[in-house]
């Protein structure tokens, strides 16, 4: 569904659990608490892995609020195994974008209603706390789901069965992405923008 920041996923795979554990341990740094967030590892996520599930969130070099929190279960089957994921929006963020689309929602209903009640429409007062709400709702639920596609794709090569070591490429974004926004969007730019 893509009209909310929640997705849930399952494959079924001939891999055995220690084996889905083993391969996500290569990839799967354990948290480390810091003031100052700085990329400690070349692993592509951080999180633990329990004996019958794992808890991730993809580690980025930039500020991304909207990461898909990543949990996982890993259940015996047959064949092999079962691996079945959700992932939802981390809960600071959640209540932060939800309180931002509550009072912008608010205030363009206020907006709404005093037009009626006296009788003048100004666009302004309707439309521009609108564009607000539809401008926060499409980027976090937009930003969401393109990160959790990362994760979707990242899962799905670990999983198969002629599995090679992954890449960098295999959980990082195109590499002319990663550079426009590393080039353009890092603290050196601004302060050249904002140097008087």
């Amino acid at each position: 569904m893509w009209f909310i920041p929640y997705k849930q996923i399952a494959w079924d795979t001939r891999l055995k659990e220690s084996e889905i554990r083993r391969r996500l341990n290569g990839y799967v740094a354990p948290v480390i608490t810091y003031m100052v967030q700085v990329r400690l590892t070349d692993k592509p996520f951080k999180g633990k892995i329990t004996t019958n599930g794992f808890e991730m969130m993809r580690v980025v070099s930039s500020r991304n609020s909207w990461l898909p929190l990543v949990n996982g279960n890993i259940e015996s089957t047959i064949n092999g195994s079962c691996i079945k994921i959700k992932m939802r929006m981390h809960s600071i963020p959640l209540l932060f974008t939800l309180f931002f689309l509550g009072v912008t929602l608010l205030v363009g209903l206020s907006g709404i209603l005093a037009s009626i009640r006296t009788g003048v429409y100004k666009w302004q007062d309707i439309l521009i706390p609108f564009g607000f709400f539809l401008f926060g709702y499409t980027y976090s639920t937009a930003t969401f789901h393109s990160e959790a596609s990362l994760v979707k794709e990242f899962m799905s090569k670990l999983l198969q069965k002629d599995y090679k070591k992954l890449l960098k490429e295999d959980w990082e974004y195109p590499i002319w992405l990663n550079i426009f926004f590393r080039d353009f969007f890092s603290n050196y730019h601004i302060r050249i923008f904002l140097k008087p």
